[in-house]
């Protein structure tokens, strides 16, 4: 909820908290009535830790108030904290704070349902002040974003580069010469009609794939070998347990192999998009490949960025947004994000090669013209 100058942020109780907390507590009741009756009640600490933890996670679910609300005008940010009533209030000045950071899996606040993997913060050099969490990301953005139009401050997505609302998707229009890659790169641009279409190679045997291939190595070959060289050495080769050996070391075997394959097919996978005023068509090429080009409308398209490769407890914690020049050669992605969520490309890529593609896209977002009103239906 806003005005003017102010925005307010509240935890409303959800449906299911209600039922939650009342479970808590009753499980705590039952506890501890159960330890009454077995007089383990005076001399467990366990006892004591998990009655403590039923009823303090009960009243948080019945009774946990949690609001912050960020005024422009008085440059401040305050945070409210009780049960039932206000019992803490922090307040925290909007000048230790240079952009709003968003943070938040798609995937994974589908899969949670007690935590919130979505986070809204204020983000400053060494601190940040989470604003809220959420479970779903789109509401997640729209917050994200509201703050960024009252505070003026730059938004950063999943760690990517901070830009202002109204620059997410701005560029300089391309020229009539397709812009050229980076040098040594194996990057393919071409134009016609339908827009600047850009061919990412493959992926590639990076150094965790190699690792991933020596370890389906090891069970394709070592495993059997190991397996078959015991049974001999300890039994000798007799018909028909011989046979036993034979059928695990084939298995396994197959199981190895199928890694392999898996890894070879993965490595010979790349994107192919193609960029014009309409929006992107992004689709992947390689072996065993038949997935139909996923059409984004520029309508749907909100923001083409370099990110860095997160980790799921990465997401959780205060990560500093990229900034040019900084470190990790091999460390991100292009990330486009729109309303139906992300999609990661150019994962493997250089840094250059990445920021060059970052760029190119979003000048081919950008570029209105004759050639690109013929662009693909999306």
């Amino acid at each position: 909820m806003s005005g003017g100058s102010r925005l307010t942020i509240r935890r409303e109780r959800r449906q299911g908290d209600l039922v939650t907390g009342v479970g808590f507590l009753a499980f705590g009741v039952g506890l501890a009535f159960f330890l009454f009756r077995t007089e383990r009640l005076s001399g467990d600490l366990k006892s004591w830790w998990m009655l403590g933890l039923c009823v303090a996670a009960g009243l948080h679910f019945l009774l946990s108030r949690w609001q912050v609300v960020v005024d422009r005008e008085a440059g401040t940010a305050r945070r409210t904290l009780g049960l039932g009533v206000p019992l803490l209030r922090t307040e925290y000045s909007l000048r230790e704070f240079d952009r709003v950071d968003l943070y938040g899996d798609e995937e994974e606040a589908r899969e949670h349902v007690l935590t919130q993997p979505c986070a809204v913060r204020l983000g400053g050099p060494g601190r940040a002040l989470v604003l809220a969490g959420s479970n779903d990301r789109q509401e997640a953005v729209a917050l994200a974003e509201a703050v960024s139009r009252l505070l003026g401050l730059g938004l950063s997505v999943d760690g990517g580069r901070v830009r202002a609302m109204e620059e997410r998707l701005s560029a300089a229009p391309l020229t009539d010469t397709p812009p050229e890659p980076p040098p040594g790169s194996r990057i393919y641009v071409t134009r016609h009609a339908q827009g600047l279409q850009v061919r990412l190679p493959p992926q590639g045997w990076s150094l965790a794939r190699k690792g991933q291939a020596v370890v389906a190595g090891l069970i394709a070959v070592g495993v059997p070998a190991f397996i078959m060289g015991s049974w001999v050495y300890k039994l000798g080769v007799r018909l028909p347990q011989f046979l036993t050996p034979i059928g695990m070391s084939l298995f396994i075997a197959a199981c190895g192999a199928f890694l392999l394959w898996r890894l070879a097919g993965e490595a010979s996978l790349g994107w192919t998009i193609t960029a014009s005023s309409k929006g992107l068509e992004v689709s992947r090429y390689g072996r065993g490949e038949n997935s139909r080009p996923e059409r984004i409308p520029r309508a749907r398209l909100q923001d083409i960025n370099l990110r860095p490769l997160l980790t799921q407890k990465q997401r959780h914690i205060h990560m500093p947004p990229l900034r040019p020049g900084s470190p990790g050669d091999r460390n991100v992605e292009v990330a486009i994000e729109h309303d139906a969520g992300v999609l990661a490309l150019g994962g493997g890529l250089r840094r250059v090669e990445l920021e060059w593609l970052e760029e190119t896209l979003r000048r081919a977002v950008a570029t209105r013209r004759d050639v690109a009103s013929q662009g693909p239906r999306l």
